[in-house]
């Protein structure tokens, strides 16, 4: 009886170690990263009209600990990585390539990179997006009825 009972307890802490191993949480990419707060400007994205060429973030990581070659949004690499007034992390983008992926009404714009100690960063902002061609100066009237077209 008692060999019995030692061998339903091993089966049951068995199978108690196994699930705990199949249900717990595994690390996601980024999980480790610090987080970072962003800034992306224009914060109205429009897809039908050019805004300048390029998308630009900043970020509030200092530029002297970052490695520039690894800044992206969305996976695009930066056209150029300077320091702001602050000595913080400006990222300029091709427009082209952030706007191509996106969609109405809005998107998250991700920032990712490493610093030189090897540990990543990443932030998130989120941007409005409007698939139409808009005059100039008309950005608030075109989000406001691409609001109401939802």
């Amino acid at each position: 009886m008692r060999s019995t009972l030692s061998s339903v307890a091993a089966v049951l802490v068995t199978a108690l170690l196994l699930a705990f191993l199949v249900v717990s949480p595994r690390p996601v990419q980024g999980q480790d990263a610090e987080l970072i707060t962003i800034q992306v400007s224009p914060s109205t994205l429009l897809l039908k009209a050019s805004q300048g060429g390029r998308v630009t973030v900043h970020a509030d990581i200092p530029f002297s600990v970052v490695v520039k070659d690894s800044v992206k949004l969305n996976g695009v690499p930066a056209v150029s990585v300077f320091p702001d007034d602050c000595g913080n992390l400006v990222g300029k983008f091709n427009e082209v390539l952030i706007k191509k992926d996106l969609a109405p009404p809005s998107a998250d714009l991700t920032l990712t990179g490493m610093t030189k100690d090897g540990d990543p960063f990443i932030g998130i902002d989120n941007v409005q997006v409007i698939n139409r061609r808009v005059e100039p100066g008309s950005v608030q009237k075109a989000t406001d009825q691409n609001l109401t077209e939802r």
